[in-house]
């Protein structure tokens, strides 16, 4: 019986010790029947870098020492608590799972602290952090393009040996976010243009012969893509402007034009100019550039002159034709190159539908020897010459030139009704004027009176200008003979 005592007495020591070495729930071990408490603990990795959107598990650890006060580390996967500095940049689950969710728009990169907590079972709490640091995930380029643009905003296509090119932007990368925006440039043939990506420009070599130029660029972000632009260079000391055309709406015109007041026309090119190269005297080839290549190809003084400024005008700052008031005009281009060759167009134009202003006034002009109208109180004028008067009325929104008005149409194409025009001279027998046009005649010496009446808007007003006619010596003593001889006879 004691034997079998024994036996129960071993088997319960047994079951007893295989009991006390598990854990309980919420307890990592057990030391000689007593909890642990932790001294430290860790995260393990203790730093990451993470692009946006990626993920990564951490993982947590406690440190104790022993009874032989030896370090025992034990991984942890219960009681911890974990949190985010930032979760708008990094968040952090119940399990310790990281994610990289943002960056914000100013900055390329962000380190956020993620912290890990523990509390023993005596209470004491203990605690360890991992440092994120989130960047932005490499843009590639999804889209290269040259962008070279002239000095009138169109593309460039043609090039003059020996010239610099300077550029705002001189290509265009998509997206503007793009991580590596480093590029490669490629020319063929390889000396034609000296180029500066830096100094967004490029110079043409002054030593290669006419023909074509092709400018690659290419990306290095490992997207391989690339663009070609075709480019065409001239020899400016071959070039000269043999004749210029005028333009409407972009083509070549040569008739009258016919411009509404509220349409104004507006354009870069408003004329074609015609170059041609010789080769040991022989025109071998001709060209057509546009304007902005006039003044590169030799073409020293471009001009633009109006036969009426107050019908209209050429703005050569905008590249403008400006209508200024109902009436005709002829718009005159003037070319002149090195060899000081003039070459010249002229456009009719039309002008109609300016609005009416009833006049408040009128002053009497004159026409000059550069076919403008000048301010005229006074004339002189010798036997039989000619003058052409004109007038202005005064505070409307057009002025009007008696010579053209048979000229003026309203929107419909007809003869604006509301002014009336009449020029008559106090003594025809020293000038006489014709009462329409304003063209006067001088018939003799002595003095007159040159007066304008006009009727708008139901007012009239008047405009005078004196008039002294003059006879040469030789014209006098022509008249003396033929009257001796009419009295004898």
């Amino acid at each position: 019986m004691v034997k079998g005592f024994k036996k129960v007495l071993s088997l319960a020591f047994a079951l007893l010790f295989a009991f006390g070495a598990m854990p309980i729930a919420g307890v990592v071990a057990f030391a000689e029947g007593a909890a642990i408490n932790f001294d430290t603990i860790t995260v393990s990795p203790a730093s990451v870098n993470l692009d946006v959107g990626e993920t990564k598990q951490l993982a947590a650890s406690g440190a104790y020492l022993d009874k032989d006060g030896k370090p025992v580390a034990n991984p942890i996967t219960d009681g911890i608590a974990w949190s985010s500095a930032d979760t708008s940049v990094v968040s952090v689950s119940n399990t310790g799972l990281i994610t990289a969710e943002a960056l914000p728009e100013e900055v390329d990169s962000k380190t956020v602290v993620v912290s890990a907590y523990y509390t023993n079972p005596n209470g004491t709490a203990i605690v360890a952090t991992c440092e994120v640091t989130v960047e932005r995930a490499d843009v590639l380029i999804t889209s290269i393009k040259w962008d070279l643009k002239g000095e009138d905003g169109k593309a460039l296509t043609t090039l003059i040996e020996g010239d610099t090119y300077s550029f705002k932007d001189m290509y265009k990368i998509l997206p503007s976010k793009a991580t590596n925006k480093t590029v490669e440039v490629t020319c063929e043939p390889e000396n034609a243009l000296e180029i500066d990506i830096k100094e967004q420009k490029f110079i043409v070599n002054d030593k290669i012969d006419d023909g074509i130029v092709r400018l690659t660029i290419k990306t290095k972000d490992g997207s391989k893509l690339s663009n070609t632009v075709t480019l065409q260079v001239y020899d400016a000391d071959d070039l000269r402007i043999k004749s210029v055309r005028w333009t409407w709406a972009g083509r070549e015109t040569t008739g009258i034009c016919k411009l509404d007041y509220y349409k104004n026309i507006v354009t870069k090119e408003v004329a074609n100019y015609y170059y041609e190269k010789e080769e040991d005297g022989e025109i071998v080839r001709k060209y057509k550039l546009s304007p902005e290549y006039a003044i590169a190809a030799n073409a020293v003084k471009i001009e633009f002159r109006s036969s009426d400024k107050r019908v209209a005008y050429f703005d050569e700052t905008t590249k403008r034709l400006v209508p200024k008031g109902n009436g005709y005009t002829e718009i005159t281009i003037i070319v002149t190159n090195d060899k000081n060759e003039v070459y010249t167009d002229k456009m009719g134009i039309v002008v109609a539908g300016a609005p009416y202003t009833p006049a408040v006034g009128v002053e009497m002009t004159s026409k000059d020897d550069d076919g403008g109208f000048t301010f005229v109180k006074k004339i002189t004028k010798y036997y039989t010459e000619t003058v052409q008067f004109g007038y202005n009325l005064k505070a409307s929104d057009y002025k009007l030139s008696a010579d053209v008005a048979p000229n003026l149409f309203d929107k419909k194409g007809e003869l604006l009704p509301h002014c009336n025009v009449r020029w008559y001279s106090t003594n025809e027998k020293v000038v006489v004027i014709d009462e329409k046009t304003g063209l006067a005649t001088c018939k003799d010496s002595g003095s007159a009176e040159i007066v304008l009446e006009i009727e708008d808007n139901g007012m009239t007003y008047e405009a005078r200008c004196e008039f002294v006619g003059k006879i040469r010596w030789w014209q006098w003593l022509i008249r003396l003979i033929f009257g001796w001889i009419a009295n004898i006879f």
